[in-house]
């Protein structure tokens, strides 16, 4: 039961996250609710956080109307996502360490008690999927880009 409401949060939290900036740019001012954190390229327009304070043609801030607010609430969506995929790629590899430091000390301390050594073997190779699932999170919003540019 628990399990279950924990997930309907994080899916709650999840979809808020996602779509609460383009609800948010849709309803104010578009360019003032979000800012550039790395340059991508959607439609015709190039997004350039180094160059967001000029608008020169086809960048993201000449676009205007409907356009200009979809433009802006990818620049929000992908921006979310960069923030969530660095926070929870942070916590895995975080885990992760600590894991593979657990591990190596189950390892080390087990003097031949075959039960330890396993443990301590199998908590290494989790740890070491964390760490390649903590990667794999960080390529999310570049896939995500690629689906929506």
């Amino acid at each position: 039961m628990i399990k279950k409401i924990f997930a309907s949060l994080v899916l709650v939290f999840i979809a808020f996250s996602v779509f609460a900036p383009l609800v948010a740019v849709k309803a104010q001012g578009v360019m003032n609710q979000c800012t550039l954190v790395k340059k991508f390229k959607f439609t015709s327009y190039t997004c350039d956080p180094a160059k967001s304070k000029t608008c020169s043609e086809n960048s993201c801030c000449s676009a205007k109307g409907d356009e200009a607010a979809k433009i802006w609430g990818t620049v929000c969506l992908i921006n979310t996502l960069y923030r969530i995929t660095g926070f929870v790629s942070f916590i895995i590899f975080a885990l992760a360490a600590a894991m593979i430091t657990y591990g190596g000390l189950l390892v080390t301390t087990s003097q031949g008690d075959e039960t330890q050594w396993e443990k301590g073997k199998s908590i290494i190779s989790y740890a070491l999927i964390g760490i390649v699932i903590g990667v794999l999170a960080r390529a999310i919003p570049s896939i995500a880009l690629m689906v929506v540019g």
